[in-house]
């Protein structure tokens, strides 16, 4: 895992999402290769921003709490990227595109980019506005995406782009809403165990 590399590819991808798409499609690298490379830094870095703003902005919280919220929300991130992969996949035919599950698996993870990015400075007291012009921001990297990557056919983009934004989104909210309802539970119920 090259860092440098990392923190380029994600810059290049907030500043020129266009150009970046071209290099992608030719580096030709395995799913493998971008989880290795691209997606476990970002896991790792929503990992300790998590945790920082657990510790740093919530009063009386267990480091169990912490590492547990740092854990859901990795695991969130992970997982997201893998379901809306697997749905962008299975939609491509509908819209003329390349159904290729490796190109489906880029197009959603570099397109979680601007996402991943202001989830991690969240965690450290981002103010909403930022936070929407970022999450915007990825249907911006998704859309340039499509050609690329599934081949879209430009008549087929608007309705295809538009589909894959909202299942990107939902995914991701669904995915950290359900994960965080359900660590809460399991805390509050190991907390009234731990007291009787």
């Amino acid at each position: 895992m090259d860092l440098i590399e990392f923190f380029q590819r994600a810059k290049n991808f907030i500043a020129s999402p266009v150009e970046e798409w071209q290099v992608i499609k030719e580096e030709q690298a395995s799913r493998s290769g971008v989880v290795r490379n691209y997606v476990l830094p970002f896991i790792f870095l929503l990992a300790i921003t998590t945790f920082l703003g657990i510790f740093l902005f919530r009063n009386y919280v267990t480091i169990s709490i912490m590492v547990l919220g740092a854990v859901v929300t990795s695991l969130g991130a992970f997982l997201s990227i893998y379901i809306s992969a697997y749905i962008i996949n299975e939609l491509a035919p509908r819209f003329e595109s390349k159904k290729d599950f490796t190109s489906s698996f880029k197009l959603a993870t570099y397109s979680y980019t601007a996402v991943f990015i202001t989830h991690s400075i969240a965690s450290l007291l981002l103010p909403l506005f930022f936070i929407v012009i970022f999450g915007l921001y990825s249907i911006y990297i998704l859309w340039m995406g499509l050609g690329p990557m599934m081949e879209t056919p430009k008549e087929s983009r608007l309705i295809y782009g538009i589909i894959c934004s909202i299942t990107i989104l939902v995914v991701y909210v669904l995915l950290n809403t359900g994960l965080g309802a359900l660590s809460t539970s399991l805390f509050v119920s190991y907390g009234m165990n731990t007291l009787t």
